[in-house]
């Protein structure tokens, strides 16, 4: 009897240790039952993951590896329980050890940021005063040029949250600051050169010191939904300046206090996917964003270089367009072109040798926007390419 109990037990091990081996497979194969996401809340990932088809059999990839490199990537962007599994390991990490992902550590009193920021901030990606002293000449004859054809020319500093709230990095980058920043050391050759300039840098630092929310949110990677309001106001009233006529002008009406900051000013704390993002909320000021124009206000035709600071302040001055065209070129990457009459945005890669310059130089206005911690890229190569076609046509 008791030879057979030893033996029905043996057995039940083993089966229930193969069916938890089996067990991943079984779930890939079949799916999780709809219930189980709806309960945790969501079973996906936030930020961008690169999804792999499935690789062919090739005897030759086989032994050579590329096979079994393929089908990891691929198993791994398909496997069903993959998603609870990281925000598990995700979980235990930050609420055991404090820690997050290596590209987005975790400072003082639960304030995240992006690697790509703080490493420009230990000075990873340092400019020489001739680098900066060519660009604030290119920038100076990039507006002398477009002037000459009409166009108005506006650069837009943006900060960054590293250099922002620096008391609040992880400790193990604390006084590894390498001297004048580049933000630093170009003002005064933009301010020499008349430089039209927007700076959202020096704004960012007077709310700081003013303000009792904080400029960038604990879980945010940009600066908070209400501070974009406030540039974006400001940046109505620049515009009208440098048109030098009357154009619409936006209103950040009086904030209210939410308890929990929206998705916007979340993002950060999304991609460091855990099960719970409570320890990054925080209080913070949301504005309705008002915009007044006047029968006689004009609409001007915009275009927008620059990175993902500019999406909330398109979001705002789109609530009521205040121009009659707006192209973005992301990056100077991708065009997108936004229409007043249909509300429909339509985006398509930017192919720089097909560049319609003609075009550009018939715009009211271009606004390039920099945050201080891509200043070493020179404009993301717009500048350059502007410059050649100024040439050329003045050569012409």
């Amino acid at each position: 009897m008791r030879a057979a109990f030893s033996k029905l037990f043996q057995g039940s091990v083993v089966f229930a240790f193969a069916l938890l081996m089996l067990f991943p497979f079984l779930v890939n194969l079949i799916g999780l039952p709809k219930f189980i996401p709806e309960l945790l809340g969501s079973d996906l990932l936030g930020g961008v993951e690169q999804k792999s088809e499935r690789p062919e059999w090739i005897l030759e990839d086989f032994l050579n590896g590329q096979f079994q490199k393929q089908f990891d990537q691929w198993f791994s962007s398909t496997f069903t329980l993959r998603s609870i599994l990281l925000r598990n390991d995700n979980q235990l990490n930050f609420s055991l050890f404090n820690s997050t992902k290596k590209d987005t550590p975790l400072g003082k009193e639960n304030f995240l940021f992006e690697s790509f920021y703080v490493e420009d901030y230990i000075g990873l990606y340092p400019t020489s005063d001739e680098f900066l002293e060519q660009f604030s000449r290119d920038l100076e004859e990039l507006q002398l040029g477009l002037a000459r054809h009409g166009v108005r020319f506006l650069l837009f500093l943006t900060p960054s949250k590293a250099t922002t709230y620096p008391e609040l990095l992880p400790a193990r980058f604390s006084n590894k600051e390498q001297g004048p920043r580049s933000y630093e050391r170009l003002l005064p050759l933009l301010q020499a050169r008349s430089i039209s300039l927007l700076d959202g840098i020096a704004f960012a630092r007077e709310q700081k010191k003013t303000s009792s929310y904080p400029i960038f949110p604990p879980g945010a990677a940009h600066w908070s939904l209400y501070t974009a309001c406030l540039v974006t106001e400001r940046l109505t009233n620049v515009l009208s300046t440098l048109l030098e006529r009357e154009t619409a002008k936006l209103n950040c009406d009086h904030p209210i206090i939410k308890m929990e900051p929206e998705a916007d000013d979340m993002d950060l704390a999304s991609v460091v996917n855990l099960w719970t993002n409570r320890r990054f909320q925080v209080k913070l000021p949301y504005a309705s964003a008002r915009v007044q124009k006047s029968d006689q206000a004009y609409l001007p035709n915009v275009i927008f270089i620059g990175d993902s600071f500019l999406t909330p302040i398109l979001n705002f001055l789109e609530v009521d367009p205040i121009y009659a065209s707006r192209d973005l070129f992301y990056y100077y990457r991708t065009a997108e072109h936004y229409d007043i009459h249909s509300k429909v945005r339509t985006r398509v890669p930017l192919v720089k040798g097909e560049m319609d310059w003609e075009s550009i130089l018939h715009k009211d206005v271009i606004i390039l926007e920099i945050n201080e911690s891509r200043i070493h890229e020179g404009g993301y190569g717009f500048v350059a390419d502007a410059l050649q076609a100024l040439r050329s046509k003045a050569g012409s």
